[in-house]
């Protein structure tokens, strides 16, 4: 029997992610530029050679909040401090930025930043934010039309469905594991309403007059396996465990595994947009899902 949803997908929740490969928190509203949503991963920390520095590596990332304060990014670091950076400070030095591979460029802002990263990680690191003059910009792997991005690892939007989280959840469960948060696999638009993994033949989807273009399967890497109430690995490996077991089925001739899909955003005329919690998504192009 075909599998159908009774209702139109709709966001249930809606994330933006400051500081690459930190604490992210929940909004209800999200403006958006062809770059993605505002504020999301606008900084990123490299180490002395320009590569970026994330959770990979350094997994007591995952305990760093962030949130805004009067138009302004805060940033809390367990044990050593936070600080406020300012919307409107100006661009200090330029740094090459490498992201899996692919340069870009940052700029440098705040000393007392660096210093309280540096402690906290016990390593140099500086953070950079991307600015829009230096616009990072490259062929969508599906569509091969140019997506524009700050420092997302290579899309600047990251869709999920509810049910796929869930569906995981049984598989933990099922393994005697501990079930898993959303925060794990930092999306930024959590969809209700749908089937397990329907995102993944989303092909084009409009939100009011924001409209997404898909480009790839976000592949997993091991971060889902920190736990960010502890900002360390959990010991078993259990997430990637378990969707090396159900998703590498959906896709045996592809030794990744995956988990929620990636677009690039289409605004009318680059005019900036917004979407809010409770908006319906129309998809206006799909393909069978992998699951």
């Amino acid at each position: 029997m075909t599998k159908t949803r009774s209702a139109a997908p709709r966001i249930s929740e809606l994330w933006k992610y400051p500081v690459k490969s930190c604490g992210g928190f929940k909004v209800n509203t999200i403006g958006f530029t062809q770059q993605g949503p505002n504020d999301d991963r606008s900084y990123t920390l490299i180490d002395e050679r320009g590569i970026f520095v994330s959770q990979r590596t350094h997994p007591m990332l995952a305990m760093v909040k962030t949130s805004i304060l009067d138009g302004n990014v805060r940033v809390s670091i367990p044990g050593v401090g936070g600080i406020v950076l300012y919307e409107s400070r100006e661009a200090g030095l330029q740094r090459k930025v490498s992201i899996h591979n692919k340069d870009c460029v940052g700029f440098t802002q705040y000393k007392e930043a660096d210093e309280l990263f540096s402690t906290y990680l016990k390593q140099k690191v500086e953070l950079v934010r991307h600015y829009s003059a230096k616009a990072r910009v490259h062929a969508g792997s599906k569509s091969n039309l140019p997506v524009w991005v700050r420092f997302a690892d290579a899309y600047p939007i990251t869709v999920l469905s509810a049910r796929a989280l869930f569906h995981l959840n049984q598989w933990l469960l099922d393994a005697n594991e501990q079930e898993v948060g959303v925060e794990r696999f930092r999306p930024n638009i959590l969809v209700e309403d749908c089937l397990p993994h329907e995102e993944d033949g989303w092909r084009a989807v409009s939100i009011g007059m924001v409209r997404l273009r898909f480009e790839k399967l976000c592949s997993r890497c091991t971060i889902p396996d920190v736990n960010p109430a502890t900002g360390k690995y959990d010991d078993r490996r259990p997430v990637t465990k378990a969707l090396a077991k159900y998703r590498r089925v959906m896709l045996p001739a592809d030794p990744k595994v995956y988990f929620s899909s990636n677009f690039a955003v289409e605004l009318p005329d680059e005019m900036p947009c917004g979407i809010s919690v409770g908006n319906l998504l129309t998809v206006r192009s799909a393909v069978s899902s992998a699951a």
